[in-house]
């Protein structure tokens, strides 16, 4: 096979620039015009995400070799990292004539087809599916005769027919891919593949299946690669970096490997693929599983952490999944909090303020990207994102915004469960029943929470952007906070009391609306109450 589609060269990547404009670039052209560029602009948020992570896998293997004007010089400690940054952040836009000098000496390795090292695939699977066409017939095609031969609507991250659901991405051709096409959706299911394929079945899923991806946007293409490469890991053991167009190693199927670099981690081969192209198209593919890991590496930046308790009472902390039904917002405290929580993403725009790099007036744009699987996690239910903007001070050493932050969090779960709790007396005063165990009033009160949440949603948005900018002591943060939730909470109670019957106004079952609707007002009239009900729920816990 000839080698075609060289990704350095061709245009595939997706982007919008700073006028607004839709381009389609080279891997060179994007490093060149990354200042110019306002955002990766694929077909789906996960597929941004796995092409983002791949230039990131770049940018670490030349900034942790060479300096600013190219000259081989490698980053030995925490205080190289620091200096390096600042002078590639401050110089404003990627050194492009080092990326390019880098990439052009892996040239050959970058070609979507090869007959030796096609990119994200392996050339073995190749050989094996030429002998598989030579059992089509006209009774039997590909799909019927090869081992995990699977169409482009794989690929390309569709859901399956029985869920009853939207495809995840912009509508495009599911029969066949062009190449540029083809190139995107290959590392996009490189990151978030499912566990499907079988003899053998996949140990893990791809990368951004494993966490809960969390990242940081600035206002061009260089600042989003810049403040995502971070420093704040491994750094002080200098790791050699080792993306996969680097690594010269078979890939086995489940062969379980020890990450040891981000280039190495942002490129990880979890699939052995193999593009099947008839006639200027991508028809198909075979896949079956690639490496894995037995523990998910504890230096990945782009995710927050949880602790849990193994079977022998030890404990480890394992990525936090995010979840399409909780807001950002509401878990805000594992990002800003101290502790070895929080994404490193985050924990590295901090010690960048703290070097006074960034200022703190720096507006820091938290972006999640996250996915739900189906069931035996053979299939992807859904993805989902969420963003949230804060001024950088917030996460200055000195914790007094963000203690008071968390503090307006936990009142607002306060007044959450309190409006959660009329809407269960205001069912009962309609004459709803309670059901078997109580599920009627569970289902009540989750729905009256989602109801609450999705009405504070864009006024926190907005109250947060201000806090440590207009918004700076802790009285104004509690002061403000508790007149816009206290409001938004009793338009929404009595927009229920308005459209309920008359006859719930009176009451039934020895419960009124009205009863109700004072209790819920008696509940949120003060903080102290609040606090002193949160001190109490605490307790029973």
């Amino acid at each position: 096979m000839n080698s075609e589609f060289n990704l350095l060269d061709e245009p595939w990547i997706l982007v919008t620039y700073s006028d607004d404009s839709d381009k389609e670039v080279s891997l060179l052209k994007l490093f060149d015009d990354a200042h110019r560029i306002k955002t990766l602009n694929g077909e789906s948020t996960t597929q941004n995400v796995s092409i983002l992570r791949l230039c990131l896998a770049v940018l670490y293997t030349v900034v942790c070799r060479y300096d600013i004007s190219g000259c081989e010089s490698h980053i030995t400690c925490k205080e190289d990292a620091v200096q390096r940054w600042s002078e590639l952040w401050n110089n404003g836009e990627i050194e492009s004539d080092v990326v390019n000098k880098y990439l052009d000496s892996y040239r050959d390795r970058f070609y979507l087809f090869d007959s030796k090292r096609p990119f994200y695939q392996d050339a073995a699977l190749g050989k094996v599916l030429e002998q598989e066409y030579k059992n089509v017939n006209v009774k039997k095609g590909i799909a019927d005769v090869a081992c995990n031969y699977l169409g482009v609507g794989k690929l390309i991250g569709n859901l399956s027919e029985s869920g009853n659901k939207r495809r995840l991405f912009r509508a495009i051709n599911a029969d066949s891919l062009k190449y540029d096409e083809a190139a995107r959706w290959l590392i996009n299911y490189m990151n978030i593949d499912d566990k499907s394929i079988k003899k053998p079945t996949p140990k893990v899923c791809g990368n951004l299946g494993e966490i809960g991806c969390t990242y940081l946007e600035g206002d061009n293409l260089f600042e989003t690669l810049m403040l995502n490469l971070v420093f704040n890991n491994n750094t002080d053991d200098d790791p050699e970096q080792n993306p996969a167009w680097e690594d010269d190693s078979t890939v086995s199927e489940n062969e379980e490997v020890v990450c040891t670099n981000l280039s190495q981690l942002y490129t990880f081969q979890c699939r052995r693929i193999y593009l099947d192209r008839q006639n200027g198209t991508v028809v198909g593919f075979k896949a079956t599983a690639g490496r894995c890991y037995d523990q998910y590496p504890k230096f990945e930046p782009m995710t927050a952490w949880r602790k849990i308790e193994n079977k022998d009472k030890t404990t480890d902390i394992v990525p936090k999944k995010n979840s399409a039904e909780v807001h950002l917002w509401r878990n805000m405290q594992i990002l800003i909090a101290d502790g070895k929580s929080k994404p490193g993403v985050v924990d590295w725009i901090s010690e960048l303020e703290d070097e006074e790099i960034i200022d703190e007036d720096f507006t820091v744009q938290v972006r999640t990207v996250g996915l739900e699987y189906g069931t035996m996690t053979s299939s992807i239910a859904n993805t989902f994102s969420d963003e949230l903007d804060f001024a950088a001070v917030i996460l200055q050493k000195v914790p007094t915004l963000r203690n008071s932050i968390i503090m307006q969090i936990d009142i607002t779960k306060l007044f959450a469960e309190a409006f959660a709790s009329f809407a269960a007396e205001s069912f009962l005063a309609k004459g709803g029943d309670k059901g078997e165990k109580g599920c009627n009033i569970t289902n009540e009160k989750k729905k009256a929470r989602a109801d609450f949440y999705a009405s504070i949603d864009v006024p926190f948005r907005d109250w947060l952007s201000q806090v440590g900018v207009r918004i700076t002591t802790e009285k104004e943060i509690g002061d403000t906070w508790w007149g816009i939730v206290k409001e938004k909470s009793i338009l929404l109670a009595k927009s229920a009391v308005s459209n309920s019957p008359e006859s719930a106004v009176l009451g039934k079952n020895g419960r009124s609306i009205a009863a109700a609707y004072n209790w819920f007002l008696y509940k949120i009239s003060s903080v102290d109450t609040l606090n002193k009900e949160g001190s109490k729920n605490d307790s029973k816990k």
